[in-house]
């Protein structure tokens, strides 16, 4: 192989790596929902996390980690509908390729509760385009009997949505808790940190262009 397609072919191949080492990341939210309401904290409830797919999702998955609340407390075990695994204050995964994906986690509310919310796979990094429809995650707070919804004016009981659109993109919706107190729901980004084998891609992407450049002087 001539010197000019050599150094053509790593340049090639640097790039590659260097690409494949920038792929789309998860979408991550720091979740805080506000409980310090009169007649809501100290008392018996549940914690109500929704992933719902529509007739024609691409697949994803949405991931609630670092639970944790200021005064609450959670109890017994979890009820659990379709493609949901582990419980909180653990890990919890959904999956979107059935419906309904339920999460009801019988808890007491004290002021506050906080958890990070990953949404991720081939929906939010690598859209198909083929999809004509996305899914939706959801946030919910109900009553001890689990049948009336609370602090939301939603009429599907929804405290907070994040829908993963066709494009990869993440909308939320907060609603309010009643006609003139906004949401209880609050959201702040999050920048995930690059898996090993992201950086490992990286790294090799780096050493192969510096190898072009002292090839090429």
């Amino acid at each position: 192989m001539s010197g000019f397609l050599r150094a053509s072919a790593s340049w090639v191949f640097a790039l590659l790596l260097f690409g494949s080492a920038f792929q789309a990341s998860p979408a991550v939210f720091q979740v805080t929902v506000n409980t310090n309401f009169v007649g809501v904290t100290g008392t018996n409830g549940n914690i109500n996390l929704q992933f719902s797919p529509g007739f024609d999702s691409q697949s994803a998955t949405a991931s609630v980690s670092g639970f944790s609340s200021v005064g609450g407390t959670l109890n017994g075990a979890p009820s659990i509908i379709g493609g949901v695994t582990g419980a909180l204050p653990g890990t919890v995964d959904f999956t979107n390729a059935s419906s309904p994906n339920d999460y009801f986690h019988s808890f007491t509310f004290g002021t506050s509760f906080q958890f990070t919310l990953t949404l991720d796979g081939p929906a939010v990094n690598a859209p198909n385009g083929t999809a004509t429809s996305g899914s939706t995650f959801g946030i919910a707070l109900f009553d001890d009997a689990g049948t009336n919804a609370l602090l939301t004016v939603d009429p599907f009981g929804f405290a907070a949505i994040l829908d993963i659109g066709l494009d990869g993109s993440i909308t939320p919706t907060l609603f309010n808790a009643d006609p003139n107190t906004p949401s209880i729901v609050s959201l702040s980004t999050s920048t995930a940190i690059p898996e090993p084998a992201t950086i490992g891609t990286l790294a090799a992407a780096l050493f192969a262009l510096g190898v072009y450049s002292r090839h090429k002087r």
